[in-house]
């Protein structure tokens, strides 16, 4: 997974609502403690989380756009839970603009207008793209939209930040979410916008008519050919339009690159890492398809002429398959590992041992829960050089859900 750093229990209630977690005497994997005190239990928070350092206190602090169907009275503005010492998170309002709107979606925070002060970017469903500047003392924001696409353009709900233009501040991409009344808008299913002479300049990736009709709900970072540059990869609702990962040349231009994918597949999620340590960012991908075709993780093999399938050993069928799935480098040994979240809840470990992947023996994962998720960071939450799991999931059928952080402990049994 890309962990974006301008970017990246609880008791749930409902579906998968017991807090039950597998704890293996024989593990020789990683062993994880959850810290997720304060942050939400319930809810549909969904669809991304951003994490910064905001009031520069030393810990990282976790962002959200309001949740879903959230009850009346409740401020529908974007959240922020301060990160402390003792790994307890304080929850409050985000001191942003009360004159607009705001829904779920996702979040990206970076210092786009390099002032030294961090920046938020929100795609918030129905409403699209918003970009917020951080005002002096970093904890205020003021509306800073000029040259973004209004929602009659671009339609939005999930938005990363990214150093598209090579030496520049950083960017925004942006991903085209399916809503029925709108039509096929002027950028196609994807853009880019970059903070120049004190405006936004946006651009289309890929051109209009090559990504019409893509659309989804992620949007994963990395450098799949190993040449510098940012690349990107998205999900896809269309199962008939297979343009998941796009090269970046480092100067706002794209082109697909998927020889070797899966074709016909509906890409639930995506992340890029490197798994074999070659220096090129490999694909893993949650692959599902209408019927009893395959349903699955599968994780693709980056090379000079396209992907090359290497997935044996993760499990695949209806309740073991992953429905989102992310991954990151859990163990610090340079090579990514996969975490899967399977339609049957919990959370699973895989590390790719010679041509095979193998779930990892883990210690204070959940076993069941956690249903719907609607994304894994692996980011190094707590700053001591070794990556965590932070989820965000919710249940639309009966508003269970919430965040929750799995700090990663060192193993006392090795």
């Amino acid at each position: 997974m890309a962990a974006l750093w301008v970017v990246w229990g609880c008791d749930s209630k409902g579906k998968g609502s017991k807090k039950e977690t597998r704890d293996t005497s024989e593990a020789t994997g990683v062993v994880f403690v959850e810290r997720s005190e304060g942050l939400p239990a319930v809810g549909q928070w969904r669809q991304g989380l951003a994490f910064h350092d905001i009031n520069g206190d030393g810990y990282l602090d976790i962002l959200a756009t309001p949740r879903r169907a959230a009850p009346e009275g409740e401020g529908a503005r974007p959240v922020i839970w301060y990160g402390s010492a003792a790994n307890k998170w304080s929850g409050a309002d985000l001191e942003v603009p009360r004159d607009m709107p705001y829904d779920y979606g996702s979040i990206a925070t970076a210092d786009f207008d390099g002032d030294g002060i961090c920046d938020i970017a929100l795609a918030m469903h129905g409403l699209g793209l918003t970009v917020l500047k951080g005002e002096k003392g970093g904890t205020t924001f003021v509306k800073s939209s000029n040259g973004i696409p209004p929602r009659s353009e671009f339609v939005t709900r999930t938005v990363v930040a990214a150093d598209i233009i090579r030496g520049g501040n950083p960017d925004i991409a942006a991903f085209r979410e399916y809503l029925d009344q709108v039509p096929v808008d002027s950028y196609g299913g994807l853009l880019w916008c970059a903070w120049k002479d004190g405006q936004w300049k946006c651009q289309g990736i890929g051109g209009k008519l090559e990504t019409a009709g893509l659309m989804g709900d992620q949007i994963a970072v990395g450098d799949v050919d190993g040449d510098g540059n940012k690349d990107l990869a998205v999900s896809s609702f269309n199962h008939r339009i297979t343009k998941i990962v796009w090269l970046g040349d480092g100067n706002g231009g794209f082109k697909p690159f998927n020889t070797g994918l899966m074709q016909g597949k509906h890409y639930n999620s995506v992340a890029l890492v490197d798994v074999n340590k070659d220096g090129r960012d490999d694909l893993v991908a949650s692959v599902s398809s209408f019927g009893d075709e395959f349903k699955g993780v599968k994780c693709f093999i980056s090379g000079p002429d396209g992907f090359t399938d290497l997935s044996e050993g993760i499990p695949s069928g209806e309740e073991t398959w992953g429905y989102f799935a992310g991954a990151g480098d859990l163990d610090g040994d340079g090579a990514a590992e996969i975490v899967a979240a399977p339609q049957a809840g919990g959370l699973r470990v895989y590390k790719l041992k010679g041509d095979k992947w193998q779930e990892v023996k883990t210690s204070g994962l959940p076993d069941k829960g956690l249903y719907r998720v609607y994304d894994i960071y692996c980011v190094d939450i707590n700053r001591d050089g070794k990556k965590d799991i932070v989820v965000i999931y919710a249940d639309s059928n009966n508003d269970s859900g919430g965040i929750r952080v799995f700090l990663n402990a060192p193993d006392k049994k090795k």
